[in-house]
């Protein structure tokens, strides 16, 4: 180890070694031809380094929540840990709960998974926590809460999400801090305010104008599905379209325009048009090149646009005369092209994504249903039951209707040409 330093300084550099930690110390002074550096050479044992600074608790604590797959391992943590949680953690645990919850599960399912949770005790000790931390919450931490409370009540059927006690000082909070809302926190608050009746009553005239201002300062800075679902919230509120000025429409307009070229998600683009379709003060703040702009993104994106996108911006189009005019022959062509297409696809009539191994199976192997025809008449021959005759008849001669279930749990209904999955029920 060499140390360099200036012997004519008022500092000095005192090494000492004991026997345990050194072998031996040779020092050795030399005056350098310039001026009065003095070099130092110490032979020995280097001291290892310091062990590395340990995450404070509540960060692990943190790590552990978002790292959940499963509500009910939300719930153990907040049973075994809650006394240690700080407000990042109960405003974690609350956003968490109903993504780990929603997660890979049918609409029905999801309901079910909420009966479970409204009667857990341990959901209730966070709402109790919540109570408690509400005072340190920033207004991030209370986007995250109410958009998480939300979620519970809207899509998960939890009634105790909508407790007006605790969105009132919640809603008091984000009045106060709306100052240094970032765009992801304004569009949480803005889309816990549509679902939760007791929250948005408790927004005050002056909390909409300080929402409406939050929104126009953050405008330039909102990336594109940012700018979508801001004008989707802003569309289902009235109070906070009422609160809007017309500088902050204009600045939604001009973060429209300018995101528009980069689109890349096709649900995106007909969000757009349908919020747009439904704020008249935002489509007069569209410029022509706005609405060229995008017309350009939706003859751009037609190729993957899903059956509910195509109508909704089909629909849209037919109330915006701007864009409508901004449109291309090109651009109607594409349009027209993918609601071909999206006419001609296969109708999912769960409208969700199934489990079952059977479709799976059947799916992967490019085998083909049978037809409605072909259903009908295997439903009226003769079938064998557990080894007797043709089956159970029903009083007066007919056939008992019989539940025939496909590999994987799946039913086909033989009268309706529809499926029903029963798969994880």
């Amino acid at each position: 180890i060499v140390y360099r330093y200036n012997s004519s300084s008022s500092s000095s550099i005192n090494s000492s070694s004991s026997s345990s930690s050194t072998n031996s110390t040779n020092s050795t002074n030399s005056s350098s031809g310039g001026g009065n550096n003095v070099e130092k050479r110490v032979q020995g044992f280097i001291a290892p380094p310091p062990p590395p600074l340990s995450l404070p608790e509540h960060m692990k604590l943190n790590r552990e929540i978002v790292n959940m797959i499963g509500a009910d391992e939300v719930l153990k943590l907040v049973e075994r840990r809650g006394d240690s949680f700080n407000f990042i953690n109960v405003a974690t645990a609350m956003a968490s709960l109903p993504k780990v919850a929603k997660r890979g599960k049918h609409p029905h399912e999801r309901m079910l998974v909420g009966k479970v949770i409204s009667t857990d005790a341990r959901f209730s000790r966070l709402l109790m926590l919540a109570c408690a931390h509400w005072p340190s919450f920033s207004a991030r931490n209370c986007a995250s809460v109410m958009f998480g409370l939300s979620e519970l009540h809207a899509d998960l059927g939890v009634a105790q999400a909508s407790d007006a006690t605790l969105l009132i000082q919640l809603v008091a909070v984000v009045e106060q801090h709306t100052g240094e809302m970032k765009p992801e926190a304004i569009i949480k608050t803005l889309r816990a305010l549509e679902t939760l009746e007791a929250a948005r009553a408790a927004v005050s005239t002056s909390g909409w104008a300080a929402l409406g201002m939050a929104v126009e300062r953050e405008a330039p800075e909102m990336r594109q599905g940012e700018v979508c679902r801001t004008l989707l919230a802003l569309s289902k509120l009235d109070s906070a379209k009422a609160a809007m000025s017309v500088s902050g429409w204009t600045a939604l307009g001009v973060a429209a325009e300018r995101e528009a070229p980069e689109m890349k998600m096709q649900h995106e683009v007909g969000g757009m048009f349908l919020a747009l379709s439904k704020l008249d003060s935002a489509q007069a703040a569209m410029s022509a090149s706005g609405w060229s702009a995008l017309a350009a993104a939706a003859e751009r994106m037609a190729p993957s646009m899903t059956r509910e996108t195509i109508v909704n911006t089909l629909h849209a189009l037919s109330k915006l005369q701007a864009a409508e005019a901004a449109m291309s022959v090109a651009g109607w062509t594409a349009l027209g092209e993918a609601a071909e297409r999206t006419a001609l696809a296969p109708q999912n009539f769960d409208n969700r994504n199934t489990s079952s191994r059977g479709s799976a199976d059947n799916a992967a192997a490019g085998r083909q249903q049978p037809g409605r025809q072909e259903r009908l008449e295997s439903s009226r021959a003769p079938q064998q039951r557990g080894g007797g005759s043709g089956g159970s008849r029903a009083p007066g001669g007919s056939r008992a209707p019989q539940d025939r279930r496909g590999e994987g749990g799946t039913r086909h209904d033989d009268f309706r040409g529809t499926r029903r999955h029963t798969a994880g029920m």
